[in-house]
């Protein structure tokens, strides 16, 4: 028994193409559209992380905490590109939300 699907023509791979971009481009205006309307919500998991983050970026604090170290890590070196406290960290979520969203498209095309 053969449980594989038909492959795909090259116009459905070019309307799957087009629908990821789009989608890419739709999350990328919603999240410019919220924070130029004056939505700054921030949680205070998200605020912790950003502070740990700077001290740990100016020496004063501790690699290891209550959270994991990967996203202070990142967040300290991004600070070294861009320094603000408050758009550096939800550009970074903003990244890598689009890379859940591409990486989830990916994982229901190949199922």
């Amino acid at each position: 028994m053969n449980l594989k699907s038909p492959p795909r023509t090259a116009e459905e791979n070019k309307i799957f193409y087009f629908l990821i971009i789009a989608i890419v481009l739709l999350f990328i205006v919603f999240e410019y559209l919220l924070f130029h309307n004056g939505f700054f919500a921030i949680s205070l998991d998200e605020s912790g992380h950003t502070l740990e983050a700077y001290d740990w970026f100016k020496g004063n604090g501790q690699l290891f905490s209550g959270w994991l170290p990967f996203q202070k890590i990142v967040y300290a070196f991004a600070f070294r590109i861009y320094y603000d406290l408050f758009l550096t960290p939800r550009i970074i979520s903003a990244i890598f939300g689009l890379f859940t969203l591409l990486s989830l498209i990916d994982l229901s095309f190949q199922l």
